[in-house]
Parts: structure tokens; C-alpha cells; sequence
């Protein structure tokens, strides 16, 4: 999906939320899609929030990752711990989390999320992860990988959280071509900079640049040029 497709001004008003406690936080969103797995689905899309919070006392059914487009806000789990995060910045709610939102800027709070329902992971932490994605071009010490000038680039990522089914990871790779067949999982990725075409077998095509939201099915098989 273009960014275009999950801009907040697409995004369809729900209204306030009943459970709120401070203000009137309105929430807005838009689907992208929804995938079933072995053991439960995955869900793509663009959630939005006003200023304000609320309790969120029942343990989550699914995974949930999100990265931030606009706005800052934070999470606490069940023990009162406090995440912060704002724009650019990359979290993850497990299955289990249970807690409080809070909406803390007067800019309307914009994500892109995926929620993978899955089936529970016995012993898992249930805390909140929040990271923030440096790319390789953002430092000349080549970001957060800490790769050093461009000649020694290579496909590189790093994961912030792999519990059971799940992975989140950032991935940064240079100019190149590359092939995949029959994928064993279901991959959605949200482009941060650079410019890739996604090709199917059938030999469609699609250009992918930064702020687009990329799924790929279980099985899929195609080819990825950078």
C-alpha cells in the first residue's frame, strides 16, 4: 500500500473512546488487510488517536507492532512501567500485555500496525518494547547498524523482538537484486528510506519507497531489486 493509503486524513473517525479517563481521545483507522495462519491471522493497518488516555485492564489476544508516524504517546504495563515514544520510533505489545494508553501530544498520535493473533507462548514476557530504527544513511558510521561508508555495505538486520511465531527486525540492505521462493511466513514491512521493486512470479511488479506498507504472503516467491 501507498503511504497515501494509510494517511491519517484516510483514516475513518470511531469517535471517543468509551473507556477514557483523561480528555476525549478520538480514535480514527483503516485496514489494509487480513490474513489467516495456522493458528490465527494477521491484521495490517493505520490507526489513529487524539490527546488522552485510558486503561487497558484485559490481557492482549495478540501480538501487536506498530511504528510511529506522528505524535508521541506511551504505554505502562500491568507493574506501572512506563514506555515513551513518538515519530520514528518502532514498538511492540505482546500477547499478555495488559496496562494503559496514554496520548501525550497535541498532535494527533498516527501509526501503522500489524497484529498477529496467535496462540499463547508459555513463559513470554508480556512487557512493551519500543525501539527507534536509525537507518544507515542517517550517521556516517553507517546508522544503527554501525556499518562503516557505503563500499562495505551489505544486507544486514537486527532483531528487537523473536518470541514463537513472531520476529520484528529492522532490515537495511544496499543496491542489489535477490529472489525468494515459497516463504514459509507471512512478512509485512513498512519502508523507512531507499526504493525496491517487489516482483511476483506472475511478473507483476510493484515499486515500494519510504512510507510504504509491504505484505507478503506465506509462500510467496518473487524477487526483490533495490
Amino acid at each position: 500500500a501507498p503511504a497515501d493509503y494509510l494517511a491519517l486524513e484516510q483514516c475513518s473517525v470511531k469517535g471517543v473512546r468509551a473507556n477514557s479517563d483523561v480528555g476525549t481521545p478520538t480514535d480514527s483507522g483503516r485496514p489494509l488487510l487480513k490474513l489467516a495462519t495456522a493458528d490465527g491471522s494477521v491484521g495490517v493497518g493505520a490507526w489513529a488517536c487524539t490527546t488522552g488516555g485510558w486503561k487497558s485492564p484485559s490481557p492482549r489476544a495478540s501480538t501487536e507492532v506498530f511504528y510511529v508516524l506522528a505524535g508521541e504517546g506511551s504505554v505502562d504495563d500491568a507493574d506501572g512501567t512506563r514506555h515513551r515514544f513518538g515519530a520514528g520510533d518502532l514498538v511492540t505489545l505482546p500477547r499478555g500485555w495488559s496496562g494503559r494508553w496514554d496520548v501525550t501530544s497535541a498532535e494527533t498520535l498516527h501509526k501503522v500496525w500489524v497484529v498477529h493473533a496467535h496462540a499463547e507462548i508459555s513463559g513470554a514476557s508480556t512487557a512493551a518494547v519500543v525501539t527507534t530504527p536509525i537507518p544507515p544513511s542517517a550517521k556516517p558510521s553507517g546508522g544503527w547498524f554501525g556499518r562503516s561508508g557505503d563500499a562495505s555495505r551489505v544486507a544486514a538486520h537486527k532483531v528487537v523482538y523473536d518470541v514463537g511465531d513472531t520476529t520484528v527486525s529492522v532490515w537495511s540492505a544496499p543496491p542489489g537484486s535477490t529472489t525468494q521462493q515459497g516463504g514459509a511466513t507471512i512478512q509485512t514491512f513498512h519502508v523507512l528510506e531507499g526504493i525496491a521493486f517487489v516482483t511476483n512470479d506472475d511478473g507483476t511488479a510493484y515499486r515500494c519507497a519510504a512510507g510504504d506498507t509491504v505484505v507478503l504472503p506465506a509462500g510467496w516467491s518473487g524477487s526483490w531489486d533495490i
